[in-house]
């Protein structure tokens, strides 16, 4: 997870000294490094909850300057959020079948969603946390729960759909290969 986050921000930070890239493939891209950020930290929610945020790539000459500590289960929710929502705005709707399996603005959403979804669970989103057995630092530190129920989770959540189904209603479906000829029955 760790080596394909700071893959990610690597190529992030060096993806503008292509020469022969045009700007609007390098921002496609970004947003692909992003998506793949995002979906590593996404992992990383599922089961550990907060967790250290890098906003770069990290190596021996950096990491002292870094701050490795846990954050909270909200910072990481958010993080991963803010991630998807950029990445939205640089990535196509959909792609040519040249690109299938690439990242798209609908996959962004749709992750957005799905975190959003897990954070407003009641696994994570409750006035009593699921373990009560001690130890409970990372309880007591909000990194495995926000500490109350927050209704306005649900909202967040809804209004991540809403907007998923705008803009599928104005960009429109994807559409399956339809066959070009009668298949062999076998």
């Amino acid at each position: 997870t760790w080596r394909g986050i700071r893959k990610a921000y690597l190529y992030l930070e060096n993806v503008d000294r292509v020469p022969d890239m045009s700007e609007t493939e390098k921002t496609i891209r970004k947003g692909e490094a992003q998506m793949i950020i995002a979906c590593q930290y996404h992992e990383l929610l599922r089961h550990f909850g907060g967790v250290p945020l890098l906003y770069s790539s990290v190596d021996t000459s950096n990491s002292l300057d870094i701050d490795f500590s846990r954050k909270t289960f909200e910072q990481t929710v958010e993080f991963i959020i803010n991630l998807c929502s950029d990445a939205a705005k640089k990535l196509p709707w959909r792609v040519a079948a040249v690109d299938d399996g690439r990242f798209t603005a609908a996959a962004a959403l749709g992750l957005k969603i799905r975190v959003l979804l897990l954070a407003a669970s009641p696994l994570f989103n409750d006035d009593e946390p699921y373990c009560t057995e001690p130890p409970q630092d990372a309880v007591t530190n909000h990194q495995v729960w926000y500490g109350a129920y927050k209704p306005e989770l649900w909202d967040q959540c809804l209004q991540a759909c809403v907007d998923f189904f705008t803009e599928l209603q104005s960009r429109g479906y994807y559409e399956l290969t339809q066959a070009t000829e009668a298949t062999a029955k076998g």
